[in-house]
């Protein structure tokens, strides 16, 4: 079981960050089931380094090929203060884009807080933003707060899954059993 309990946070200069308190950036398919993360997750900066698209989660930041996510769980803090294009962030992963892929069985219990400014917010308790995976059974427990942040176009926020968006994607994902008791605010 991979377990992390330190914080890991980000204030680099970096443009495209991805931060996770397993892993930030899974280049190939990849098995993180049984994860636990307990360490605050952190994106900061000023406006002087904006950054491009930050992707960040508990478990999971961003992946570029399948990734199987079951039966973990998040317990520490996600928190971004900077400026950016872009923000997918959530308690277990940002942005789970992949063919195949699979988050289940997984619960969020840690907060997950935004503010400064993007162009586009992807927030939520579990998962900031997917087109491919399939999602079962997953919960939120802990409050999502979109606080003191100036949004620019859009923001997709949620107990759950921030988005849910099938493109181009034409094979049919499932989507049952999710839960959320978590707060959701959204307040200047």
């Amino acid at each position: 079981r991979n377990i992390n309990y330190g914080p890991v946070s980000d204030v680099s200069a970096s443009a495209y960050p991805a931060v996770g308190g397993i892993v930030g950036f899974s280049t190939g398919s990849s098995d993180l089931s049984n994860c636990l993360n307990a360490g605050a997750i952190s994106v900061g900066g000023s406006e002087e380094t904006p950054r491009s698209t930050v992707y960040m989660g508990g478990i999971l930041g961003q992946t570029s090929a399948a990734v199987t996510i079951k039966s973990a769980q998040n317990t520490g803090s996600v928190t971004f203060n900077t400026v950016t294009t872009n923000v997918f962030m959530a308690g277990i992963v940002g942005l789970l884009d992949k063919i195949d892929s699979d988050i289940s069985y997984s619960e969020n219990s840690g907060p997950v807080t935004a503010s400064g400014q993007a162009n586009g917010l992807w927030i939520a308790g579990v998962l900031g933003s997917t087109g491919w995976a399939v999602c079962d059974y997953i919960k939120n427990s802990a409050p999502i707060t979109v606080k003191n942040c100036y949004i620019k176009t859009s923001t997709w926020l949620s107990g759950c899954v921030g988005r849910f968006d099938s493109g181009e994607n034409t094979t049919s994902k499932t989507v049952t059993g999710m839960e959320n008791t978590g707060n959701i605010t959204m307040k200047e």
